[in-house]
């Protein structure tokens, strides 16, 4: 027969046995978990938390989590800012099959001042119908007047693209009133 000092000593056992549970039910998770409790926590500006879930559900595959870490880097929210780790996540990312990741490229290495690679990455969004893709395009060749066929060409093939954002259908309606060098 157990004495009453061998219960009181249970305390510990059920906080270790509590915290043993905790983590594998973490461990549990599913990605879609993951990924939203990343998210929440990113929202909230818990960061460490956000790289967390991000981290795990990118080791288990997941393309979005990726693509998130990817801006956690490109922006130094949480991590130091690190363009190539950055583009390391977008690469593992479009491997992973998230076309997001595409534009992103595109648009990381136009900030960079790397046109050739931009273009490549935003024609291999277009490439996947993503009309943000060709929008950018366009504003990609806008630069120069001998260019104006192609930025209209792509400005066109981005109003009728699917997968825009309100904000990027309002932009294309704006620019396609106006002369290219008011863009």
């Amino acid at each position: 027969m157990a004495s009453s000092s061998s219960f009181s000593s249970a305390g510990p056992w059920h906080d270790v046995a509590a915290a043993i549970a905790a983590a594998r039910a973490e461990q549990d998770m599913t990605l879609d978990e993951l990924y939203l409790e990343g998210d929440a926590a990113y929202d909230r500006g818990d960061y460490a938390t956000a790289l967390d879930r991000f981290v795990r559900g990118a080791d288990a595959g997941d393309g979005r989590a990726m693509s998130r870490l990817a801006n956690m880097y490109e922006d130094g929210v949480g991590v130091d800012v690190d363009f190539e780790r950055s583009v390391e996540w977008d690469l593992k990312a479009v491997a992973a099959g998230f076309e997001t990741s595409l534009i992103n490229l595109g648009i990381k290495f136009r900030r960079a001042g790397s046109m050739r690679k931009a273009r490549y990455w935003f024609e291999r969004a277009l490439d996947k119908g993503d009309g943000e893709a060709a929008l950018e395009l366009a504003k990609l060749y806008s630069v120069s007047d001998a260019e104006e066929a192609t930025a209209r060409r792509y400005l066109q093939s981005a109003a009728e693209a699917g997968r825009l954002s309100q904000a990027s259908a309002e932009e294309i309606e704006r620019l396609s009133k106006l002369e290219l060098s008011q863009w």
